[in-house]
């Protein structure tokens, strides 16, 4: 008939067209997804005092715990589990279930906030294993102070190793990612690199906490508002899924 047009599309067998992927499913196919933590009231469990005492992941449903009322961090809305200012001293909380261990491949990302008051205290735990003991076995991410108008920077230790990542003066939110592959960890801050890795073969997570700190050191006075694990090394667009996720509460 007059008037028609027809043309013929040619798509890739099992294409969808027109379908924009969800965030929960970009997340739920990352390969060995352990979980991702973001701020959902529905999600933070907390006492009477609005302290934290599990927070669930929003795809496998894991948790981070702490069952020691003395030891818990402050839910605060709409954003943040604040373990500083209204926290309990020291606070932190643990992962429960499997242990990470020591994986072949794996990504850990977080992302870390903290008030200007408080970027000044230099040696802030905030995540990793045997961060409230005096043991052997440590694994910790730690916010360092230069002085005033240096700068600061975060660092990965793994045993006696260390590497850094710096930050402009002022800076006091930072993505961080630890990536292990290819028997190295690597540490990435705001999208820069360590100029060299961590060999992983030291490298065990039989505990993985976040806030927190070694006997002797300053308490994490910071807050968290989002957590990525997964038993893989990200790909760019996994890894800017998961980025969007922890910074944006539900």
């Amino acid at each position: 008939m007059a008037g028609i047009l027809t043309a013929d599309i040619d798509a890739p067998p099992a294409a969808t067209l027109g379908i924009i992927p969800s965030l929960a499913s970009v997340l739920g196919a990352i390969p060995g997804l352990v979980d991702v933590w973001r701020i959902d009231p529905a999600r933070i469990a907390r006492d009477g005092d609005s302290r934290v005492s599990a927070w669930t992941g929003s795809i496998a449903g894991r948790q981070f715990t702490q069952a020691n009322a003395l030891r818990r961090p402050l839910y605060v809305a709409p954003g943040r589990v604040d373990f500083g200012t209204g926290a309990a001293a020291r606070a932190t909380m643990q992962l429960a279930g499997t242990p990470l261990g020591q994986p072949a491949s794996a990504s850990i990302g977080l992302r870390l906030v903290l008030a200007a008051e408080d970027e000044t205290t230099d040696n802030q735990s905030f995540a990793g294993q045997d961060l409230d003991t005096t043991g052997t076995g440590l694994v910790r991410l730690a916010w360092r102070y230069n002085a005033a108008g240096m700068g600061n920077y975060i660092r990965l230790q793994i045993g006696a190793a260390q590497r850094d990542v710096d930050l402009p003066a002022g800076v006091t939110d930072a993505m961080v990612w630890l990536t292990i592959q290819s028997g190295e960890v690597w540490l990435n801050v705001n999208g820069t690199a360590a100029a060299s890795a961590i060999a992983a073969a030291t490298l065990n997570l039989p505990g993985f906490a976040i806030g927190g700190s070694r006997e002797g050191t300053p308490a994490f006075a910071g807050s968290l508002t989002g957590i990525c694990i997964a038993q893989s090394a990200l790909t760019p667009t996994q890894r800017a899924a998961a980025e969007w996720a922890m910074r944006h509460s539900v």
